[in-house]
């Protein structure tokens, strides 16, 4: 094919056969003939890299590409010879016979299908895997040429490294630093293809820094190992340049950015909780925050002396939209932007995007010559208020004194999206949190010090520091605008903020967004979609704080509402516009700091059954390990444990001859599928203790709901076995029960077997004893306190059986639904406690020996003759069709009685848990099968078991129903 007249490369799509009136997106899909076009558009594609990139940037552009034109030939063809043709280009004088307007919609129709037939929707996702593997490369050049500590490059490097520590926070190890080289070598290209107006590395501070260490590095070789990728280069340029509008240049870095991160620096993004914030949210925080102002202060964000700061600004989107939302007067945007607007972000990439990106938008404003937004700072917010400053860096200058230029003003409103990060969750990940000592002691004094909670960690997540970090920082009046996780609205450990909040700020708005994935069955249905997509299964709120110095102090709440999808949310947002569109609830906090949710204050009078109730209590085994430990295959169990601890015993050995500790820790072979690391195993490997396996550990533990698996319950390779090593016998029972805090409703299981710590969320173990001392170390003969047993004047098996009975019931259940979120069981003294402990009784009996229950005989059993009964993964037909089960390729089955599903424990149905739990399953990081065919040399096992708990439930449920209402004895005046 020749190329178009006048140009390096074009080609002509000549449309045939779409006559008047005839929907063309219809015929461009359905008209087989229509396929030689996309045929031959595809083959293009692969032999020409411009095409290819061409073809991806339809969608982006809006002006249509010069070397792709659409060209209707001479009249109207007869329907039949319909088709496209790829042609070279035609002289002016063929006619068409559709007027403008016409031809510009079968033109814009023909582009779209063109993208859709042709363009290849993960191109930027491809790509973005190469440049992860090229960063990986040039990580791996530095830190050889790094090895020579007597080198130029060493030196520079040095001098680069503390600048960064000293700039961003002390913590930044060498390998990171290296990661930011290379995230600069490998975008510095990408920039100046995309904004080729100006040159942002060169008026960049932080660029700048980045290239004077390179350069000496580059005197070192690392020059010459970039010509190896000068092709890949001109890749990038072809592909980026040429776009010719803001919104699509912009798309594109985000899409490098968030495909980048998560492909070439997983650990970074999982330790800053690295997520993108729908313009709905920040359109909605940024119009609150002038509406508040405008209610409470008189002011407007246009006005000079409010001073804004994003300290999380990630790509920069907060100051973007701020920028373009019209809420600042063309008088004063060019002060604003030079003096009043004020961005913080540690990440090296996204540091650059947000700087391109408010650059950009204000050059695209003002239409002036560029200046450069002096207001972003790299640099680690929490970090930047730890120290005074006193440090001249010849590297980070000017970025440095951009900081202190921020800590001197007077900031009146914070807005952003801070990181949500917890802590490390996985050793093997070795990616602690950042420590702030300052900041951390006031969250010592405030959040946690009103905390009622024992266990105080998420405390010190990321998003409640943001909150603390920054209601110090407006000072005596301002206003902060955050989205954030939602769970401090109502978690337990949170009280203590919620009391700090409301003392500290005078009006307080809190939009509930839901979405909490962390949830199952239909709780999980009600919180609806996830407002940041797969980059959260967090509960999301929107806050806006307001300090005014007055003596009010209001809250006003608001839920969006349940079984809303994402896109209705965000849809919902941007309707209410602000806070000023929302009608709020105002709300009272009660004496427990609760917002919503209050408790039943009635309930407080029940006992306890920690302490009241039972005098000890046991939470389950958490193995940190269970992938290696735990499954249905006794043999399997030996053979993956012995696995683990031999490739941990050998790098005892292999690093006994390192002597410091920590850095015995950074040499560990981190891989998934060779040790499964906790922080317990890491200690045990610094002090070089070898483990040496007793195969009789090996026991039947609870796993989950009605859900056996063997377990090598051995000390030396479970993190925190729990009390029951000791106190367990053959004939002991415990209740177990949802936890404070769980986001699941309330429920409870009778066992006889050691629970695994997730059998119930944040499970709680309360136990009689195996009076017959079998394989127990007895404390106490009892474990039911003596003055509850006279409460009920009971024997003590009756009143563990009474209890049992107390906590199914379900108006025990829906009246004090609050309280069992919030805190353990409370147990009543109940006049009928006769009937209540008969039916606890048959409950418990159920539910300890489910496997010797009669299957349920009323279901239809469809399949083959001869049946084949083992399981993949067991499913319902379709979603919603409860009544049958495919159990495999050979059976299914049929007439289950719908009342079965309301038998919920640990939210989810107990039919339910053995579809989730009997399944083949591979652990992702150890590789590890656990095949629950394998746990029973009775192939039928899991099949009767699957009917057995049909008839379970359909029991349970009965026998609950049967519960009379519950009738109080006033004990105090009896």
């Amino acid at each position: 094919m020749r190329k178009a007249e006048g140009k390096d490369y074009g080609y002509v799509i000549l449309p045939i056969g779409i006559p008047s009136g005839v929907d063309e997106n219809e015929v461009l899909d359905k008209n087989e003939k229509y396929q030689v076009v996309w045929d031959v558009l595809n083959a293009l594609r692969s032999l020409d890299e411009r095409f290819d990139a061409t073809i991806n940037k339809l969608e982006l552009n809006k002006k249509k590409p010069d070397q792709l034109q659409v060209i209707g030939v001479g009249s109207a063809p007869n329907e039949s010879e319909g088709g496209f043709i790829i042609a070279e280009p035609v002289s002016e004088q063929l006619s068409l016979n559709l007027d403008e307007e016409e031809f510009s919609d079968i033109e814009r129709a023909i582009y779209g299908k063109i993208v859709k037939k042709v363009g290849n929707v993960r191109y930027w996702e491809d790509w973005s895997k190469d440049v992860a593997e090229i960063a990986q490369q040039h990580m791996m050049r530095i830190r050889v040429m790094l090895e020579d500590t007597n080198s130029e490059a060493y030196k520079a490097f040095q001098k680069f490294i503390l600048g960064l520590r000293h700039n961003i926070n002390g913590s930044i190890s060498d390998l990171q630093a290296i990661e930011m080289l290379a995230q600069h070598l490998i975008t510095k290209p990408v920039f100046e293809a995309l904004f080729d107006s100006y040159s942002f590395v060169k008026d960049n501070p932080v660029s700048r820094a980045m290239d004077a260490v390179l350069k000496v590095m580059g005197e070192q070789g690392l020059v010459k190992e970039q010509e190896r990728l000068k092709d890949f280069y001109q890749s990038v340029r072809v592909r980026a340049e040429g776009i010719d509008n803001l919104k699509a240049k912009q798309d594109i870095i985000v899409q490098l950015y968030d495909k980048f991160f998560k492909v070439g620096f997983k650990e970074t993004t999982e330790r800053l909780g690295i997520v993108f914030t729908p313009i709905e949210v920040v359109d909605f925080i940024i119009q609150s925050v002038e509406d508040v102002l405008k209610k409470h202060f008189g002011k407007s964000i246009s006005d000079e002396g409010v001073h804004v700061l994003d300290p999380f600004t990630g790509t920069g989107t907060f100051i973007v939209r701020l920028l373009q939302s019209g809420l600042i007067s063309k008088d004063d945007l060019l002060r604003k932007y030079t003096q009043e607007l004020h961005a913080n972000e540690i990440v090296l990439l996204s540091y650059y995007i947000a700087a391109i990106n408010i650059e950009e938008t204000f050059h695209s404003i003002m239409e002036g010559d560029y200046k450069p937004f002096e207001g972003i700072v790299l640099t680690d917010t929490f970090e930047s208020t730890e120290k005074e400053d006193s440090f001249e860096d010849e590297l980070f200058g000017e970025n440095n004194e951009r900081l202190k230029r921020q800590r001197k003003e007077s900031i009146f409103a914070i807005i952003g999206n801070p990181p949500y990060s917890i802590g490390q969750t996985n050793e093997n990940d070795n990616n602690q949190n950042q420590s702030y000592p300052k900041l951390d002691e006031r969250i010592d004094s405030t959040y946690a010090r009103y905390s009622t909670a024992s266990l105080k960690k998420s405390l010190y997540d990321s998003y409640i520091k943001a909150f603390r970090w920054a209601s110090d920082r407006i000072g005596s009046k301002g206003i902060i605008g955050f989205v954030t996780n939602g769970s401090f609205i109502d978690s337990n450990s949170t009280n203590g903020l919620r009391k700090c909040l409301h003392d500290e700020f005078n009006y307080i708005y809190v939009f509930n967004l839901r979405g909490d994935q962390r949830t199952l069955g239909e709780k999980s249905r009600q919180e609806g979609g996830k407002i940041f997509g797969s980059g959260s299964r967090t509960p999301i709120a929107i806050t806006i704080l307001v300090r005014d110095g007055t003596e009010n102090h209001e809250i006003y709440y608001h839920d969006i509402g349940n079984y809303l999808s994402r896109e209705q949310k965000l849809a919902i947002i941007s309707d209410f516009t602000s806070v000023s569109g929302i009608k709020w609830t105002k709300i009272h906090p009660d004496a427990n700091n609760d917002w919503i949710n209050l408790r039943d204050q009635n309930y407080e009078k029940f006992d306890l059954m920690d302490g009241g109730v039972f005098m000890n209590k046991a939470i389950g085994v958490s193995t940190n390990r269970d992938a290696w430990v735990y499954g249905f295959s006794r043999e399997q169990v030996i053979k993956n444990t012995q696995q683990m601890v031999k490739n941990y015993n050998s790098e005892v050995i292999r690093l006994s001859i390192i002597k410091d500790e920590r850095e015995k820790i950074n040499q560990i072979n981190n891989s998934g599928d060779f040790v499964k690391w906790s922080s317990g195993l890491k200690q045990k490997l610094t002090k070089g203790t070898r483990i040496q396996l007793d195969d009789k550990s090996v026991i039947t533990s609870m796993y989950r709901p009605f859900t056996k698996k063997y377990l090598y319950y051995q000390t030396d390779i479970i993190e925190r076995p729990s009390r029951y090593k000791d106190i367990f016998g053959s004939e002991n029972k415990v209740i177990y029960v949802t936890g404070a805090g769980s986001s699941r409703d309330f429920s409870c299981i009778i066992i006889d077997k050691i629970p695994n710590l997730d059998l119930m969320e944040k499970g709680q173990g309360f136990y009689c004893y195996d009076n017959s001392q079998t394989g127990a170390l007895l404390i106490d003969t009892s474990n039911i306190n003596g003055s509850f047993i006279d409460k009920l004047n009971l024997s003590e098996d009756d009143v563990f059986y009474y209890v049992y009975g107390v906590l199914h019931s379900k108006e025990y259940r829906e009246k004090y639904a609050n309280n069992l979120k919030k805190e353990l069981p409370r147990i009543p003294i109940l006049k009928n406690k006769e009937k209540f402990t008969e039916v606890g009784r048959k409950l418990a009996n159920l539910h300890l020996n489910y496997e010797t229950i009669d299957p349920y005989s009323e279901v239809v059993i469809e399949g083959k003759a001869n049946p084949s009964y083992k399981v993949k993964k067991m499913k319902h037909p379709k979603k919603g069709i409860l009544d049958k089960i495919v159990f495999n390729t050979d059976i299914t089955i049929t007439n289950i009685p719908e009342k079965a599903y309301e038998y919920v424990v640990n939210g989810r149905s107990a039919i339910e848990w053995i579809m989730d739990q009997y399944q083949v399953k591979t652990d992702k990081n150890s590789g590890i099968i656990d095949d629950p065919n394998l746990y029973s040399e009775d192939e039928r096992y899991i099949f009767d078991l699957l009917l057995r708990i049909i008839n379970v439930s359909v029991q349970t449920v009965d026998l609950v129903n049967s519960l009379p209402p519950m009738e109080f004895v006033d004990v105090e005046s009896k």
